[in-house]
C-alpha cells in the first residue's frame, strides 16, 4: 500500500511544482518605477450617453444627474465592463507586469492602469486605447519660491497686480495696496478684495484688505416698506442733490 501512494505522492508533487512555476511566470514582479495612468475606450461613458440615446434617457434625473440603478443604465454599464475586461485580458499577454487598478464608467469609460514607465509606450500601443498623462497638482503655498519664475497664470498680470505687485505677494506693501485702491485705475475691487483677503488666511501676505459691510436690506421688502423709504428720501434734508437738499427741488 505504501508502495502505491509513493508514485501518486511524486506526481501530485510535480503537478503543484508546475502549477506554481506557472503562476510566477504568469504574473512576474515588475520592475523600476511604477506610475498610474488614465486609460479611456472609444465607447462615450453612461453620462455622455443619456444624452444621444432615447433608451437611456430614462436614467436621467433633470439635468445633471443620472441614475446608476435604472435597468438601461444598468445594461450599459455591463456593456462597458465587458469591453474594459477585454482590455485587461489583452493587457496580461501585451504587458504582463501591468495590472488595472480601477474601472470607471459613469463619468468616463476606461480604467487607471498601474504599470512601469518603461511600458508607457507599448500601453499607448494598443488598439482603442487613449493614455492620458499624469500630471502633479502643488499648493500655491508650496509654489511661492518659484512664482517669480513662472508665468503660467496670466490672471495676475491680467489686472495689473504683477506690474504693481511683482510676480510674489511676498513684495507687496500695504501702502500699495492702498495707493492702488485710492487710484483710478483700481478695478475690479470685488474680486481684488476676495484674493487679498484669501492670501492672507492662507498666510501667505500680511496685506489687509477690509471687506465693505453691505448695509442694505437683509431680506425681501413689502410694498409699504418701499413707499416709506420713498418718502424718507424725498423729505430727508441731509440728502443733497445739485447743491441743495433734495427735499427742496421743485416737486412735479
Amino acid at each position: 500500500m505504501r508502495r502505491s501512494l509513493l508514485p501518486l505522492a511524486l506526481a501530485l508533487t510535480a503537478v503543484f511544482t508546475l502549477l506554481a512555476g506557472g503562476s510566477a511566470a504568469a504574473s512576474p514582479r515588475p520592475s523600476g518605477r511604477l506610475v498610474e495612468v488614465v486609460v479611456t475606450l472609444p465607447r462615450p461613458s453612461l453620462a455622455a450617453a443619456v444624452a444621444h440615446s432615447r433608451t437611456l434617457a430614462a436614467a436621467a434625473r433633470g439635468s445633471h444627474s443620472v441614475s446608476v440603478r435604472a435597468p438601461a443604465a444598468i445594461s450599459y454599464l455591463r456593456t462597458l465592463a465587458a469591453a474594459q475586461r477585454t482590455l485587461a485580458a489583452r493587457l496580461a499577454v501585451t504587458i504582463p507586469t501591468a495590472r488595472v487598478n480601477w474601472h470607471y464608467g459613469v463619468a468616463l469609460d476606461g480604467v487607471s492602469v498601474v504599470l512601469p514607465a518603461s511600458e508607457l509606450a507599448r500601453l499607448r500601443a494598443l488598439p482603442g486605447a487613449t493614455v492620458w498623462p499624469s500630471v502633479t497638482y502643488h499648493a500655491l503655498r508650496d509654489t511661492r519660491a518659484v512664482a517669480s519664475e513662472t508665468t503660467a497664470s496670466p490672471g495676475p498680470s491680467l489686472i495689473g497686480a504683477t506690474a504693481l505687485w511683482g510676480e510674489n505677494l511676498a513684495t507687496a506693501g500695504q501702502g500699495d495696496l492702498d495707493a492702488w485702491l485710492a487710484s483710478p485705475k483700481a478695478t475690479h475691487r470685488d474680486g481684488a478684495g476676495n484674493f487679498v483677503r484669501w492670501a492672507h488666511r492662507q498666510k501667505l501676505t500680511r496685506l489687509d484688505f477690509a471687506a465693505v459691510k453691505w448695509g442694505g436690506p437683509t431680506g425681501v421688502i413689502d410694498t409699504e416698506t418701499r413707499w416709506e423709504q420713498a418718502r424718507w428720501l424725498l423729505h430727508d434734508d441731509r440728502i443733497v442733490f445739485g447743491g441743495e437738499p433734495i427735499s427742496a427741488a421743485p416737486k412735479r
